[in-house]
């Protein structure tokens, strides 16, 4: 599948918009940071928020390590803290547990495959731009 470069940036663009769209819905965590009981906690939260910033900067730039901390917030948004990279997606209907259980893991690994299939095309492109 060949995509050209402005689609595989618009998507980028997206994907970072995704990410710092859902980040900033979930700013109500980092009021109580210090409060937290555990450790880990804390360390979680300035993770997911640390790599939303860096993943957005990184993608709208293709840089890998955008790649990797997009990767990383995706996964501690899902299976950490059950969070959609799509802000407002379960909002607007009530789901038993179990449906919106699904329809989260869907969707954000839906969401991290294809920004992996962009990382991919994005190497490409790189590769046949070299001399």
């Amino acid at each position: 599948m060949n995509l050209s470069k402005r689609a595989v940036d618009s998507c980028l663009w997206c994907i970072a918009g995704l990410v710092l769209g859902s980040s900033l819905t979930k700013t109500q965590l980092l009021s109580g940071l210090f409060t937290l009981a555990h450790f880990w906690e804390q360390a979680v939260t300035i993770v997911f928020f640390g790599s939303a910033v860096i993943g957005a900067l990184g993608l709208l730039q293709s840089k890998l390590w955008g790649f990797v901390a997009v990767y990383v917030y995706i996964l501690i948004a899902t299976f950490l803290l059950s969070i959609s990279v799509v802000p407002f997606l379960f909002g607007f209907v009530s789901l038993n547990v179990r449906t919106f259980t699904w329809l989260l893991l869907i969707t954000n690994l839906g969401i991290l495959v294809f920004t992996a299939f962009l990382h991919a095309t994005k190497l490409k492109e790189k590769i046949k731009l070299k001399p």
